[in-house]
């Protein structure tokens, strides 16, 4: 029987962030990290394109490049975004890893930590009440389970939010280069980018972006002038679907828990940032020792969120199909939210400690 009373700090959810808050809690608290389901081999591919800085965090966890499927950096992206024609332009140092790599990778750093519990269970509506009530008592309550946020009591998101699907083929039968692509679509986005492993190809949008089969989506692509970002490629009805999962801007609030990630601010995806923000918010969770922190934390959220809104706001309006019923819809949402939300003070992490910055 699980006794959140037995623990010092609760984690849920079992994605990066759940895992690295619960790495970092364990290494002074007693921590038990509960998740409906546990990082397993047969996880579908998915690569996520990070800061390159994020590699130096992740080895302070012992987590090496190249067991992440990292063996290079990439400074240059091919993008057909302000205009249908593709350009080359150079960008911050970034590493593509495999997300599942990392996620089993974390697992096992996870089974191996003396103060962390791994539960497998159901995390039911009544057992979020039960944590409730150990919060109150002292129990520290992290929920970083995702989109789905089981502690938090309201949601903001689009009235039509976007979804993703992905399509996904092993290098060892296709020799191709996993540089980040990006083009423009009337109704959304289609992007690319590889590990050593895989290489794949994501459509993100609404409409017949996302209900078209394999055959089909190729037609839709030529006709906006972006089959290049398919060179090489193999006919997507012969490459393995990935995921399919929401995809546009999203944020809770309300809840007796801290969330992290996505929990608390899902990030459209255009940001390529929503795994190294993560992470990061995790360990400044986990360093939120002190009541007084509790401020200084939601802060940092609340500027995060104002910071994504506003860099969203921009990308799309440098969209070449801005005008376009699904895009403009979907900016009129980011732009009514953004001029609400106020500016908060920075904050950064020191010693393990949250600080004011200015």
């Amino acid at each position: 029987m699980f006794h959140p009373d037995d623990y010092d700090a609760v984690v849920l959810g079992a994605g990066p962030a759940g895992l690295l808050a619960a790495l970092a809690l364990a290494r002074t608290q007693r921590t038990a990290l509960l998740a409906d389901r546990l990082p397993a081999a047969t996880d579908p591919p998915r690569v996520e394109a990070t800061p390159a800085a994020l590699l130096t965090l992740l080895l302070e966890f012992g987590l090496h490049p190249a067991e992440l499927g990292v063996t290079r950096l990439y400074e240059a992206r091919v993008s057909a975004w302000e205009t249908a024609v593709p350009t080359t332009q150079p960008s911050p140092a970034t590493a593509h890893l495999a997300r599942p790599a990392l996620e089993l990778a974390l697992l096992r750093r996870a089974a191996a930590a003396p103060r962390l519990d791994l539960i497998q269970c159901r995390v039911s509506a009544p057992l979020v009440r039960q944590l409730s009530q150990a919060a109150k008592r002292g129990v520290r309550l992290l929920d970083a389970t995702g989109r789905h946020a089981v502690t938090a009591s309201t949601r903001t998101q689009p009235s039509q939010p976007w979804g993703s699907r992905s399509f996904w083929v092993s290098t060892r039968e296709c020799q191709v280069d996993g540089a980040f692509m990006l083009a423009a679509l009337p109704a959304g986005y289609v992007y690319r980018l590889g590990t050593t492993g895989y290489a794949g190809i994501g459509l993100v949008g609404r409409g017949k972006l996302l209900s078209a089969n394999a055959q089909e989506i190729q037609p839709q692509l030529r006709h906006c002038g972006a089959a290049w970002i398919l060179d090489g490629l193999p006919p997507l009805e012969q490459m393995s679907q990935g995921k399919a999962a929401p995809a546009s801007v999203q944020w809770t609030a309300g809840g007796p828990a801290w969330r992290l990630g996505d929990a608390a601010l899902a990030r459209d995806a255009l940001s390529s940032q929503g795994l190294s923000c993560g992470i990061s918010e995790a360990l400044y969770a986990a360093a939120k020792q002190m009541p007084q922190n509790d401020g200084l934390f939601a802060s940092r959220q609340a500027e995060q969120r104002a910071l994504h809104l506003q860099g969203l706001e921009q990308v799309i309006s440098n969209c070449h199909y801005r005008h376009h019923a699904a895009w403009s819809s979907y900016a009129d949402f980011i732009r009514s939210h953004a001029a609400t939300i106020t500016r908060h003070p920075s904050i950064a992490l020191k010693d393990n400690r949250l600080i004011h910055t200015n």
